[in-house]
């Protein structure tokens, strides 16, 4: 069985791969439910930003200042050639589980399928608190993180609302078409660190 958590596990996917893959929907989908929330001063941090075009988008949207990371150097190159303004854009190789940013650096931070990624892979508990602990930190006090998820409330939340990190948490059910005309929901978590 694939280890979806595994460094390696992604390092191989991208390396056979030379294309943009939109996991889950396109920012265009779930803008709406966050514009409020962005501004061309954010500075942002795109974890396990993958091949996603979710930085572009971002910056399209007049973003100015995104930092993305990943576990593959491979995708992290690839991505970053396929970038227009690549001034105000970092590209770096990090474990999200352990960043090497000051507390209290981004105003947003996003997450499209990392933690699902996460949740299956071995010690996942362990792992998705290290990370959520990570966010955290690295997350300003008046700051947001945004989830997008495959996983419904009654799978996610039970790692979000974990006490020991008292998130605040309101869930946004959005649905898309998928194939064969078949609708699917997936899940934006927004995780406010609260006065804590």
């Amino acid at each position: 069985m694939d280890d979806f958590g595994s460094p390696s596990f992604w390092e191989d996917k991208y390396k056979k791969s030379n294309y943009i893959y939109e996991w889950y929907m396109d920012l265009n989908f779930f803008f709406p439910k966050i514009e409020n929330f962005v501004s061309s001063e954010s500075v942002i941090l795109n974890v396990g930003c993958g091949n996603s075009s979710l930085c572009q988008q971002l910056l399209d949207k007049g973003v100015k200042k995104i930092t993305n990371i990943d576990v593959s150097q491979e995708i992290l190159d690839k991505l970053q050639s396929s970038i227009n303004e690549k001034d105000s854009v970092q590209f770096i190789k990090m474990n999200a589980k352990k960043m090497q940013f000051e507390d209290d650096t981004f105003d947003l931070i996003f997450d499209k399928g990392l933690i699902d990624s996460i949740l299956c892979s071995k010690n996942f508990k362990k792992k998705v608190y290290k990370y959520l602990k990570e966010i955290k930190r690295v997350l300003k006090p008046n700051g947001y993180f945004f989830i997008l998820s495959h996983s419904s409330p009654e799978q996610r939340l039970i790692y979000l609302t974990d006490s020991r990190l008292r998130w605040e948490v309101t869930t946004v059910s959005i649905p898309q078409k998928k194939f064969n005309g078949i609708t699917r929901n997936y899940f934006l978590y927004i995780l406010d660190p609260g006065d804590n």
